[in-house]
């Protein structure tokens, strides 16, 4: 198992995953980052759907970013319900790459709602602290969102990722002994 802290690669190919990229959503016109629902039984193969739901309840969100794009700010991804950080998910590179990094915070983040994607988010607009690590390689990756993380566009090129998360609740480390016993060959 790798050594990894915050992000855990899986060695597969996006079209293992992906049945059908063009039902997910794209980077509207005169925007510079979108963020969009999508569900997932209609991009997924039918036998991954299946194996993924093992998981609970799917759901998924595609994030779209044109190049050189900073959001700037930081955050933790919480549950709507509970308001509690989200639990790790699988992210699925479409197009691009960019960065993923997390960080240290220097002080108590702030809770807000996005309204337009319908999801609760602790936030810092300043104070990052110091990067703890950072995901710059590799298409398929395990992600923790419980932890202060942003993504960066510093490509030339647009970037479009899936984010695809379950209801049942495990820790990083049960998350990444499920995806090993399920998926050997990553």
């Amino acid at each position: 198992m790798e050594e990894l802290k915050y992000y855990y690669l899986l060695n597969l190919p996006v079209n293992h995953f992906i049945k059908d990229f063009e039902i997910l959503p794209t980077l509207p016109p005169n925007k510079q980052f979108h963020v969009s629902s999508c569900d997932p039984k209609l991009y997924l193969h039918d036998e991954m759907y299946k194996k993924l739901s093992e998981l609970g309840l799917l759901y998924s969100l595609v994030f779209s970013m044109n190049p050189g794009v900073n959001k700037g700010n930081i955050h933790i991804d919480l549950d709507a319900t509970t308001l509690k950080p989200y639990w790790p998910s699988l992210n699925i590179v479409i197009d691009g790459q960019g960065v993923m990094r997390w960080f240290n915070p220097l002080t108590p983040g702030k809770i807000l709602r996005n309204n337009s994607a319908g999801v609760f988010y602790k936030t810092w607009f300043a104070n990052y602290g110091d990067p703890i690590d950072s995901w710059t390689t590799g298409k398929i990756a395990l992600v923790r969102t419980d932890t202060p993380h942003q993504a960066w566009n510093f490509d030339n090129d647009i970037r479009r990722i899936v984010t695809i998360r379950w209801s049942n609740r495990k820790t990083w480390e049960e998350t990444i002994d499920w995806f090993n016993r399920n998926f050997p060959d990553s």
